[in-house]
C-alpha cells in the first residue's frame, strides 16, 4: 500500500511539473496566441493512479498556437497536449460529442483575457442549464443517433463469426447505448469510461435490465449469448427512447396533416388492390410497406389512429391483405370526414381542365 501511495505521489509530482512547464511556455512565448489552457480528467477529478497521464488541451487564438501541440512518452506514460477550437467547444457544450466533461469539469490553468474566461464560463453555464431541463426532443434526437449507430454495429455482430470482431462491435454497442442513455437523461459521463456503469445507474431513466445486460455482454463467452444480449440492450434502450419521445410530443390536429395526404397516397392503395388481384406478392408487399410508412408518420405527428397494415400481410393469402388495406382506407376516409377535410375529386378530365 505504501509503495502504491509513493507511486501516486511520484505521478503527481511528474504531472504537476509537466503542466508547469507548459504554462510557462505559453506565458513566455505564446501568451497572445492561446486563449485558454485547460486540464481535465483524472488529473483534477481525484481518480488518478500511478500510471495516469495529464488530460490537457489549449484553445488557439492564432494559427501559431498549434506549434504547442505535443505528443510524447515520459516514464512509459503517453501524453497528448492538443488544441481544440472554440467552434468544437461550442458543439461539445451542446452535447453533440460525448466529451462534455472536457468543458464542464475542467480547470483553467492559463487564460489570455477576461473575455476568453467569460466565453468559456458561458459554455459551462449552458451545460448546467441543459442538465436542469426535463427530457426534451432536442436531446432525444441526439440520443437517437447513438442508438442508430448501435444498431449498425449489431449488424456486424449478427453477421460475423470472428470472436475478435464480435467483441469489438459489442464494445461499440455498449459505448453508443451508454451515450444514448446519458443523453436521454440530459447527462454526461464525468469520469469517462472509468465509472460509466455506476454513473448510469444513478440516472432517472434507465432501459429495462440495463445493468444485467451491460455486464452480460462483457462476460459473454459464446456468440449466441453475446448476440442475444446485444439485441436486448438495443431493443430496451430504443423502447425507453420511444416512450420518452411520446411523453413529450404534443400531437397537432389531424386536419392540417391530412390535407392533401389522401389524394397523394390513394394510388398506393390502388396499387395494393391490383397486386393482390394479380397475385403479385412482391408488389403487394412493397406497396404495403410504403403505405405503412405514411400511416405511421401521420399517427406519430397527430391524433390519428394507429393502423397495423403490414401485420396482415401473408404472401399466400393476398385477399386477406387486400381486405386489410380496404379497412385502412376506410379508416382514413372516416377520419377525413370527422376532421372536415376537403378532398377534391373530379368527375372527368374535362372537369379538371375547366377548373385547372
Amino acid at each position: 500500500m505504501q509503495e502504491k501511495r509513493e507511486g501516486i505521489l511520484i505521478m503527481k509530482d511528474r504531472n504537476d511539473a509537466i503542466v508547469e512547464i507548459i504554462i510557462n511556455k505559453v506565458k513566455e512565448e505564446y501568451k497572445e496566441d492561446v486563449s485558454l489552457l485547460c486540464c481535465y480528467g483524472s488529473y483534477i477529478n481525484g481518480t488518478a493512479h500511478e500510471m495516469s497521464d495529464v488530460d490537457f488541451y489549449f484553445v488557439p487564438k492564432t494559427d501559431r498556437a498549434h506549434e504547442l501541440t505535443k505528443t510524447f512518452i515520459l516514464d512509459g506514460i503517453g501524453y497528448d497536449f492538443w488544441g481544440i477550437s472554440w467552434d468544437r467547444l461550442e458543439k461539445i457544450s451542446d452535447f453533440d460529442e460525448p466529451l462534455v466533461s472536457l468543458v464542464a469539469d475542467c480547470k483553467i490553468v492559463y487564460c489570455c483575457s477576461e473575455e476568453d474566461e467569460k466565453r468559456f464560463a458561458d459554455l459551462q453555464s449552458k451545460i448546467k442549464k441543459t442538465m436542469q431541463e426535463p427530457a426534451n426532443e432536442r436531446m432525444l434526437q441526439k440520443a437517437e443517433k447513438h442508438i442508430t449507430s448501435a444498431m449498425s454495429e449489431y449488424c456486424k455482430v449478427a453477421l460475423s463469426r470472428d470472436i475478435a470482431d464480435i467483441r469489438q462491435s459489442s464494445g461499440m454497442i455498449l459505448m453508443n447505448i451508454s451515450d444514448a442513455v446519458a443523453l436521454m437523461n440530459n447527462r454526461y459521463f464525468a469520469y469517462g469510461i472509468k465509472k460509466q456503469l455506476s454513473e448510469i445507474l444513478k440516472f432517472t431513466h434507465l432501459p429495462v435490465d440495463f445493468e444485467q445486460l451491460y455486464s452480460s455482454i462483457i462476460h459473454a463467452d459464446t456468440y449466441e449469448d453475446n448476440n442475444e444480449c446485444c439485441l436486448k440492450i438495443i431493443n430496451n434502450t430504443y423502447s425507453l427512447w420511444k416512450e420518452l419521445l411520446e411523453s413529450i410530443q404534443t400531437k397537432g390536429s389531424p386536419k392540417d396533416a391530412l390535407a392533401g395526404l389522401y389524394e397523394e397516397i390513394c394510388s398506393t392503395w390502388n396499387k395494393i388492390y391490383m397486386a393482390c388481384d394479380q397475385k403479385d406478392a412482391a408488389v403487394a408487399f412493397l406497396a404495403g410497406t410504403c403505405l405503412q410508412k405514411e400511416l405511421d408518420y401521420i399517427s406519430a405527428i397527430c391524433t390519428f389512429p394507429s393502423i397495423n397494415l403490414m401485420g396482415a400481410f401473408r404472401a399466400n393469402d393476398l385477399m386477406a391483405f387486400k381486405e386489410a388495406a380496404k379497412q385502412s382506407e376506410e379508416i382514413m376516409r372516416n377520419q377525413l370526414k370527422k376532421e372536415d377535410v376537403y378532398v377534391k375529386v373530379y368527375a372527368s378530365v374535362e372537369e379538371f381542365k375547366l377548373e385547372y
